[in-house]
């Protein structure tokens, strides 16, 4: 009888959550109809998007991250994994064996170990893409992802992120149902998963990720840096990524301490959106497209 009510009361939560997000869409919509600009995408000579995959001793996970990148349906993509100074030797060997496959989409890179922000970075600036997405190595990307997130980005060009629900995996099983990204909000909690599709001008706009942050919470103060200069994001109300939790996460280990730390230095790193009248200044800056020729570097 318990576990029948826990089950009713998820199902409710799942539809409550999923029933306010079309609801915010509506009314987003219905707001910013006098703000929509038309817009005309150019044709991208080369591949739309660069997956950047950093490893460091996940031997006996990149394959799966690898081979979900290569299965996409989406297929005018860049490859580029970067082993960030593995210790492993069996990492290592698993690169090298993995190289030929890698090298059918782009290229495998071997450096010195200098942390997830780096590496990132360096990944970045080797590609080609218009868009980039970083995917750690013990993570997999859903066959869709990259037709479904480059289909957003591609229609509104004031979208600076776009990503789905994810799917936890490993040591806990459950779903995440995101939501947009919330200015309001998102000095709070990130509400945003790492994997998360942007443009690569935008990662130039930004600085990159912020190398400083050098343990954990890269990825949100990347987000929040990305929303002062007034760009939004879009969640695609689906499970297109899977998210590996295990006891070898680095989010797992880090001190409680470390984490006081590193919440003031992401205060320190954007006031603005931490001062209600600067974030009100932000939401003025958004600006809505509509792309009439979206589908043209898609097909």
């Amino acid at each position: 009888m318990k576990r029948n009510k826990s089950f009713i009361i998820r199902v409710w939560l799942f539809f409550k959550k999923y029933f306010t997000f079309l609801l915010n869409r509506a009314l987003e919509s219905l707001i910013n109809i006098f703000r929509v600009k038309k817009f005309e995408q150019e044709k991208w000579d080369g591949p739309l998007v660069s997956v950047i995959i950093p490893c460091y001793n996940y031997g006996r996970y990149i394959t799966n991250a690898v081979t979900s990148v290569l299965n996409q349906t989406f297929q005018n993509f860049e490859l580029i994994v970067i082993d960030d100074g593995s210790t492993d030797p069996a990492t290592k060997e698993t690169l090298i064996n993995l190289k030929p496959l890698i090298e059918r989409k782009g290229k495998l890179i071997f450096k010195e170990n200098e942390g997830v922000s780096k590496t990132r970075n360096y990944g970045i600036s080797l590609s080609r893409g218009k868009y980039i997405c970083c995917l750690d190595a013990d993570d997999t990307l859903r066959k869709n992802y990259l037709k479904d997130t480059l289909s957003v980005l591609e229609k509104d060009p004031g979208i600076g992120l776009a990503y789905s629900y994810a799917k936890f995996f490993g040591d806990k099983h459950s779903i995440w149902i995101t939501i947009d990204l919330n200015v309001k909000t998102i000095a709070k909690s990130n509400h945003i998963p790492y994997c998360a599709v942007f443009p690569k001008k935008v990662w130039e706009e930004v600085g990159g990720f912020n190398e400083n942050m050098k343990d954990v919470w890269e990825d949100w103060d990347f987000f929040m840096a990305i929303a002062k200069k007034g760009y939004r994001g879009r969640v695609i109300p689906k499970i297109l990524f899977n998210y590996r939790v295990h006891s070898n996460s680095l989010w797992r280990n880090i001190s409680s301490e470390c984490k006081k730390k590193l919440y003031k230095q992401i205060q320190q790193n954007h006031p603005e959106l931490f001062d209600k009248t600067k974030i009100n200044d932000i939401i003025k800056k958004q600006k809505f497209y509509k792309t009439l020729n979206w589908k043209i570097n898609l097909e």
